[in-house]
């Protein structure tokens, strides 16, 4: 995703404009369902940053953030899933 030498502040900086998009998403948004899966997305984006570079996995073992990065995206799927669903 990002070089893994990245400043911390400039992490920060993706995910505040990563908020702010979400929340325009979600506010300007004529179909809440795509709204919806949009926002879970984007979560799942700043929830891997944060995995990535605030907790340190980049320097975990490859099996580890696949492991990571499959249960954001199961998550998401989920989510998702449960919004058309219910």
């Amino acid at each position: 995703m990002l070089k893994s030498q990245t400043k911390p502040s400039a992490i920060w900086l993706i995910l505040m404009a990563l908020s702010l998009f979400s929340t325009f998403v979600a506010e300007g948004s004529k179909h809440a369902l795509y709204a919806i899966g949009a926002v879970f997305i984007i979560a799942a984006v700043k929830g891997d940053l944060v995995i990535i570079h605030y907790m340190e996995a980049r320097h975990a073992a490859p099996h580890w953030r696949f492991m990571y990065r499959s249960w954001l995206v199961a998550m998401v799927v989920l989510l998702i899933a449960g919004h058309v669903i219910g």
